[in-house]
């Protein structure tokens, strides 16, 4: 029952294939009261793959299956930033994302 915050993607493209389980993903994007509203939900199982740029809005990711669930995220580039939803605050939060690579 793990959910993220609702991002975007610093600019970059992104896709997500569920390999095992369901996420449901919600798609928000910002009217003109600087408020987030909901543009679509929509439910991915085993096999299926969504995509997500900027333009399109921000989105949330839910493990809606009732056990685990694993994916798979591919971004065009690494993303460097990407802005957060705060909830208490309910305004967007710049984050530097940091990476970890290990050796061959």
């Amino acid at each position: 029952d793990h959910k993220t915050p609702i991002h975007d993607h610093g600019g970059e493209e992104c896709w997500v294939k569920v390999i095992s389980g369901q996420l449901e993903e919600v798609i928000y994007r910002m009217n003109e009261n600087n408020k987030l509203t909901v543009l679509r939900t929509l439910v991915s199982k085993k096999n299926q793959v969504t995509y997500m740029k900027d333009f399109m809005g921000f989105h949330s990711l839910e493990n809606t299956s009732g056990k685990r669930t694993m994916t798979l995220h591919l971004y065009a580039k690494p993303i460097r930033k990407c802005n957060v939803f705060d909830e208490d605050s309910k305004t967007f939060i710049n984050k530097k994302m940091v990476y970890h690579t290990t050796p061959n």
